[in-house]
């Protein structure tokens, strides 16, 4: 009897130790542990428009309304309409999403509206048109993590250089 008694306060110093991290199984001490990284995210858009001839005449597209989402898996979004100025770039835009293991987080942009420019045969934007490509970003979860801990804060700042020719 004496064994046994000794025997299960052993196994149970023994799983008291050996959980003093944050084991989800036994979630003892972990109460006040945060299970996420914070990351801000700051990006910025510049787009330049290209006639899509060979060698290809671009400039920067003032003017352009680009829609920007900010987007964690699971669907976590916030979402901008911005005007890019007489330089082709929008205002910075800004996301704060708390991101759990192996979630990614991406920044896509995408011209709406903006009158053509005349090299480019003017107009109006018709997204059936042409094509856009570089619009996308993507911070992975093996760019965050071991980079920042659980509860620290990761600050991302891509900046998104859309090239917008014809199809």
């Amino acid at each position: 009897m004496k064994k046994g008694v000794m025997i299960t306060i052993l196994l149970l110093v023994l799983v008291l130790i050996g959980n003093t991290g944050c084991d989800v199984l036994f979630d003892l001490g972990c109460i006040d542990q945060p299970d996420y990284v914070e990351v801000i995210v700051n990006a910025d858009v510049c787009v330049s428009f290209s006639d899509g001839k060979t060698p290809p005449t671009s400039i920067m597209w003032s003017g352009a309304q680009i829609e920007i989402a900010i987007i964690k898996a699971g669907g976590e979004r916030v979402q901008f309409d911005r005007y890019a100025s007489s330089g082709g770039c929008t205002d910075s835009v800004q996301g704060i999403f708390n991101v759990y293991r192996e979630q990614p987080v991406e920044v896509v942009a995408r011209p709406i509206y903006g009158v053509i420019p005349d090299f480019a045969g003017g107009g109006f934007y018709d997204s059936g048109k042409y094509r856009v490509s570089n619009n996308v970003a993507t911070l992975r979860w093996s760019d965050i993590y071991p980079a920042k801990d659980f509860g620290d804060t990761y600050v991302w700042q891509p900046t998104i250089s859309i090239l917008v020719q014809p199809n």
